[in-house]
Formats: structure tokens, sequence, C-alpha cells
């Protein structure tokens, strides 16, 4: 959906993975999946990331809101399953959102 929306992605096979490519590129924004492999998950990378790079957006995408622990507003979060439209809407949303700082 992002590549024909003309975004360019680069796919990261867990967090550790994700957070190298951020050591080593500027990024626009990150979109992660909640549940993820690798000991680290989605919302774990979202804070470190929040904590190490406060500018960067955000976005969180999950089948599991209703179990998701995530305070209101600290990251937007993406509902699953979701069509390219919202995900176009999401994305513009996030880049759009003041990004709070870390505690």
């Amino acid at each position: 959906m992002l590549e024909g929306d003309t975004h360019s992605v680069v796919l990261c096979a867990d967090a550790p993975a994700a957070l190298r490519h951020l050591e080593r590129e500027s990024f626009d924004l990150v979109i992660s999946d909640v549940v993820m492999p690798g000991g680290m998950s989605g919302l774990e990378l979202a804070r470190t990331v929040r904590q190490r790079w406060p500018g960067l957006p955000v976005l969180l995408a999950t089948g599991y809101l209703a179990t998701l622990d995530v305070p209101n507003g600290e990251f937007s979060v993406l509902q699953k399953p979701f069509t390219a439209i919202e995900l176009a809407g999401a994305i513009d949303l996030a880049l759009r959102e003041p990004h709070p700082q870390p505690a």
C-alpha cells in the first residue's frame, strides 16, 4: 500500500533491526505493528524511538486495540484491518500531530 502511494519503504524484521536502520538513516515516519518478533514489542519500539528521536512521528498498527495500553495521544494508532485510504489518513495525521517529549 505504501509503495503504491509513492512512499519509500524500508522493511525491518524486528525492532532491533528498525533501531539499527534509524541510527544509520533519516526517516519521516516509523510505522510499526504492535505485535512483533524479536523480544521487543512495537509499543516498546515506539517509546524507544520517542526517547532517542523525539521529533520522529510513530504510527502503530494493531488488531488488538481493546487490549493495547497506550495513554490517549501518546502515539497515533491504526486499527487493523485498514484500507489504503485509512492508512493514508493515519499517516497524514501522524505527520501533523505534535510529538510529546519523553518525561
